[in-house]
């Protein structure tokens, strides 16, 4: 899906290539609030899909790096549908921002109705944010939900290749992230779908412990042991 997160000339050819010039999200990917507020407030459909990107103007909004926060409230306030079928709205911002403070934003969203199941703690795991895993389990995600892998939460904490970058800090994280998921009653027996269980996961970890990669990777593999994983 062809995101464009950052541009320098509101005219720019990347721009146009995407979004129709004149349309609703063409303003809100250039940060126009003032045509775009006026496209609303004369009944544009804040819900229209945009042919050529597939994308909602809340997911455009969302991925924008224009103020996006005004925009996503005016669209929100003007009947944005914030579980569109087919649109992992929470997903999609997690898997850019999920980095960053996302997590007011992931709040308001969760407040206005946001659908905090499907793929949204998942990709939340995978970018080792614990603050905003707990935002999700509070708000009903649900521990064990999959992703069209087969994935759940837990396998994806104990899958070591999304913490290379910062080893040492990252598994800190990591175990408190599981050790949470593990709380909440996350099935360490589900298979996803290879047929793998959290065991198979753990056992890529096995590996990382003997080639000496992850300074806290013996804890944490004692940690999930404990729970009989065998």
């Amino acid at each position: 899906m062809p995101w464009i997160l950052q541009y320098k000339e509101r005219e720019s050819s990347m721009v146009t290539e995407y979004y129709r010039k004149g349309s609703l999200q063409y303003d809100i990917i250039t940060g126009n609030y003032v045509f775009a507020r006026i496209k609303v407030l004369f009944g544009e459909n804040v819900n229209e899909i945009d042919k050529k990107n597939n994308t909602t103007p809340l997911e455009t909004a969302l991925m924008s790096m224009s103020y996006p926060d005004r925009f996503i409230k005016m669209l929100v306030k003007n009947g944005a549908n914030l579980n569109k079928e087919g649109h992992e709205l929470l997903s999609e911002y997690i898997y850019y921002f999920g980095q960053q403070d996302c997590n007011k934003m992931i709040k308001y969203l969760l407040n206005k109705g946001a659908d905090p199941d499907k793929n949204a703690l998942v990709v939340a795991v995978t970018k080792n944010n614990y603050d905003l895993v707990q935002i999700l389990l509070k708000n009903g995600a649900d521990v064990n939900q999959k992703n069209e892998k087969g994935i759940t939460a837990i396998m994806a904490a104990c899958y070591s290749e999304n913490y290379e970058e910062e080893p040492g800090i990252n598994t800190r994280k990591q175990y408190r992230i599981i050790r949470l998921l593990i709380e909440k009653g996350a099935d360490i027996s589900l298979k996803d779908n290879k047929g793998n269980t959290v065991e198979k996961y753990i056992q890529q970890y096995r590996k990382n412990i003997e080639n000496g990669n992850h300074e806290y990777t013996e804890s944490l593999y004692k940690l999930i042991k404990s729970y009989k994983i065998n």
